[in-house]
């Protein structure tokens, strides 16, 4: 089988720190022909309308659909691009936000829909959806330790990944909550990891907060398996579904290495988070539903900390290789 895989987003300014653009990059390796970008500009621009995704890369594109088997495409929500219409190569399309922000186009027969869970498969299904698998992410699990630190004098230390790519997405992602959360509780310790990307915003909030001591900030490309060993807990939140990948990289580093995680009813791993009990669900952006969960952590932490250890193991690059290779496998046995 010929891949090609198409990506929606920006490329990320610091190579590797971009969850996506993992993904995609690991199943071009392992099936892959090329990537191709649908997003003209190398930063974001948020006034650019999605219609228009991938029409300057259109005689690269259609090239490629004389050569190819199946065209996988990667987008935050599910969303009816133009394109869609031109292809005539079966469709793989990955709902990499999660569906519930998606705004509820009509099913297209040709698309088989991947989705982040069983029940967005449902919601899918509800909505006519016929062709729809669950895909589950893989990261490289190997370095990862599983064992978490001590308290040093009281101090618990979160790590807060999906940093964000505009202005808004500081409030939306709540890392302003993050900051007064740290504030307020001088025994919490923060840890994000950055992206290049609104920087210099993000160290002039920490400093009007007052707790750049207590706030590190890694602004290139780290090696997650040195940094895992200093935190106890992961945490990503968001006020909606699709401004976050489903499954955020960060989170599952920390259920690999037996960290606890703390996150948002929003994002489509939350489900998963309340079934095996290896972490907290913050139900609201409100101030005190987070430094509540926080509190709940920390004083369950041995019982949160075990369900973690139990559960890391289901995140190998192996297994979300293999649920593409069976999507793969179905798509082209429709078509004959």
């Amino acid at each position: 089988m010929k891949i090609v895989y198409h990506i929606t987003l920006t490329p990320p300014r610091i190579p590797g720190t971009d969850a996506v653009y993992q993904e995609v990059e690991l199943l071009n390796k392992t099936f892959g022909t090329e990537i191709i970008r649908w997003y003209p500009f190398s930063t974001y621009t948020p006034f650019f309308p999605a219609f228009l995704f991938g029409l300057h890369n259109l005689a690269d594109i259609w090239k490629k659909e004389q050569d190819c088997d199946i065209h996988h495409i990667f987008h935050s929500i599910w969303y009816p691009f133009p394109l869609l219409f031109i292809l005539r190569k079966p469709i793989v399309f990955t709902v990499a936000g999660g569906l519930t922000y998606s705004p509820q186009y009509a099913p297209m027969k040709k698309i088989h829909l991947v989705l982040a869970s069983e029940h967005e498969q449902q919601q899918a299904e509800k909505k006519g959806w016929k062709n729809t698998s669950v895909a589950y992410p893989g990261i490289d699990t190997r370095a990862l330790c599983s064992v978490p630190p001590p308290l040093k004098n009281g101090e618990f230390v979160l790590l807060a990944g999906s940093a964000p790519w505009e202005k808004t997405k500081f409030t939306q992602k709540g890392f302003d909550l993050m900051l007064k959360l740290v504030k307020n509780n001088p025994n919490i310790r923060l840890v994000t990891l950055w992206r290049g990307i609104l920087y210099e915003e993000w160290k002039a909030m920490i400093e009007e907060y007052g707790v750049a001591d207590r706030v590190d900030v890694y602004n290139s490309w780290v090696d997650i398996a040195a940094i895992m060993p200093k935190v106890h807990a992961a945490i990503v939140l968001a006020d909606q579904g699709g401004i976050v990948k489903a499954w955020p990289h960060s989170l599952l580093e920390a259920l690999t290495a037996g960290r606890p995680v703390i996150i948002s009813r929003t994002i489509p791993m939350a489900s998963f988070v309340q079934e095996q009990g290896n972490g907290v669900i913050i139900e609201t952006m409100r101030y005190h539903d987070l430094e509540q969960a926080v509190h709940t952590l920390i004083r369950n932490y041995e019982q949160y900390q075990y369900s973690a250890s139990q559960t890391g193991h289901l995140f190998s690059s192996a297994r979300n290789i293999a649920a593409y290779q069976d999507i793969y496998t179905k798509v082209m046995a429709e078509i004959k």
